[in-house]
């Protein structure tokens, strides 16, 4: 099995030099991911097959809204991410293989660099 959104995600930040490495095993095989290249711990983004949607770690201060307005992406936060110490799990629902059934992953690659810079 494959993620063409992680490799799409993966070579945005290779490209904009954010070091980065892929884990393709994840859960029994419902979720690839992106974490930062020195350690497994700190996870920058997923691909869930079995929920169709890409979660990123955010830092706390990005509420959803404004995700939102910065980004034009919408999504939901963790139940209780107002109350979470320094990032918590946003979720980005996906329809045909786009964001918000709208975007491609590149056309929102700023959102993608500036959440793995800000992990």
């Amino acid at each position: 099995m494959d993620s063409k959104l992680i490799k799409q995600i993966e070579d945005i930040l290779n490209k904009a030099g954010v070091e980065n490495y892929c884990d393709w095993i994840l859960k029994n095989d419902e979720y690839y991911a992106i974490f930062q290249k020195e350690s497994w711990r700190k996870m920058y983004f997923l691909h869930s097959l079995t929920k169709n949607y890409i979660g990123a770690n955010v830092r706390r201060y990005r509420t959803p809204d404004k995700i939102k307005l910065k980004y034009g992406i919408d999504g939901y936060g963790y139940v209780n991410y107002e109350n979470a110490k320094n990032h918590y799990p946003f979720f980005i629902p996906l329809k045909n293989g786009l964001l918000n059934g709208k975007y491609t992953i590149p056309e929102k690659r700023n959102f993608f660099i500036d959440i793995a810079r800000g992990r």
